[in-house]
């Protein structure tokens, strides 16, 4: 299959604007933001310079699309290489990592050889990337480091459009110890908010100085803590704007009505729909065990003013992301493809082929995920 063009000003401008971190991991912006730095050049995510420009997106896929791929899942994972890194507007090529044809179509775009060695490389990354239920930056870096691939910080940060809808959590979340810290200031929310956006910009400038006296670590473990911390702060909010509609989407899921179905696939169908409410269940509590375990940790700084155990915790927590973000990943992953089927108030039927392949797919999802949550 040859690489298609993307409709350019809505399809990739618009990503620009408005991606949510989970969704979109834009290697655009990446570059124009740190292309520069050293670390970006020594420690790419990708060896080829247009791959490692590209825009991939876990994309909800249309029936017409999903006869083309080789996957099971109700999303994959797009690559979109612009024609130009100038100008968006002018749209891209767009490739499926799970077509059967995809190293092939990648290559000829990029202008490569099947013996090229990078290019290997590079599929390995994307193959990983196509198996995460989200590109959320911590959960992928974890993942690519466990792997075998140490890629530049600078690859890792919150989108635009989150940061500015996590702003003011985030400054709540961070008030005591902004407070704590920076003792002489007259207007600690003031302060909080301002910290809050250095915190999510990853501004490690000399105004962040005294939260790193507080916290007691070094420069290169002050890198990685506020890596940790932030991934922190960022599930939380994920959490939070995730749970209250876990219950109406779990109650549909039962309570949707099966048409022009087999006695024996409603009897299939039904069991898996109680499986899948009992696995939002267990990934909810298990999201919110292991971000307890941070409120925990966090508590104890602020109420003993004590840095080192909050520091301890920073830096020995990523390995924690790989089971909050799989489960997170896959929970949104269930409730925005519930709601883009199924809008509220919109009437609750399916009919059986549709109800094997939807309930199949969230059930082989929270199992596999499940499986591996419980295996870290």
């Amino acid at each position: 299959m040859n690489v298609k063009p993307k409709g350019g000003h809505r399809s990739l401008e618009s990503l620009r604007r408005s991606a949510s971190t989970s969704r979109v991991l834009n290697l655009c912006s990446v570059f124009e933001r740190h292309g520069a730095l050293e670390e970006y050049q020594t420690r790419p995510m990708f060896r080829s310079p247009r791959l490692n420009r590209s825009i991939i997106v876990k994309h909800t896929l249309r029936p017409s699309e999903r006869a083309e791929l080789v996957t099971s899942r109700a999303a994959a994972t797009k690559i979109i290489i612009p024609f130009s890194q100038l100008d968006l507007r002018l749209g891209g090529g767009s490739v499926f990592i799970e077509q059967d044809t995809a190293e092939r179509a990648l290559r000829s775009t990029l202008g490569l050889t099947e013996h090229s060695a990078d290019f290997h490389e590079d599929m390995a990354v994307l193959r990983l990337l196509a198996t995460l239920p989200s590109l959320d930056p911590f959960l992928l870096r974890e993942r690519l480091a466990s792997s075998g691939h140490h890629v530049a910080r600078c690859y890792f940060d919150i989108s635009d459009a989150d940061a500015a809808m996590m702003r003011s959590h985030v400054a709540q979340e961070i008030g005591q110890l902004v407070t704590l810290a920076f003792a002489k200031s007259a207007d600690a929310a003031e302060l909080s908010a301002k910290m809050a956006e250095k915190l999510l910009r990853d501004d490690t400038a000399e105004a962040l100085g005294p939260l790193r006296q507080t916290l007691r670590l070094t420069a290169g473990e002050y890198e990685e803590g506020i890596f940790a911390w932030k991934g922190f702060l960022y599930y939380k909010w994920v959490l939070g704007k995730l749970a209250p509609k876990l219950r109406p989407v779990a109650e549909e899921i039962l309570k949707t009505r099966l048409v022009r179905i087999t006695s024996d696939e409603a009897s299939f169908v039904n069991n898996m729909r109680r499986r899948i409410v009992d696995g939002i269940g267990r990934h909810a509590h298990q999201a919110k065990a292991a971000l307890g375990s941070y409120d925990s940790a966090y508590s104890q700084l602020i109420e003993r003013g004590d840095g080192s155990g909050f520091r301890g915790f920073l830096l020995h927590a990523p390995k924690t992301f790989v089971v909050v973000g799989d489960v997170l990943g896959v929970l949104s992953h269930i409730v925005s493809f519930w709601r883009y089927r199924y809008p509220e108030r919109a009437a609750l039927t399916i009919e059986g082929e549709d109800a094997m392949d939807l309930f199949g797919s969230f059930d082989s999802s929270l199992g596999a995920r499940l499986g591996d949550a419980e295996a870290a």
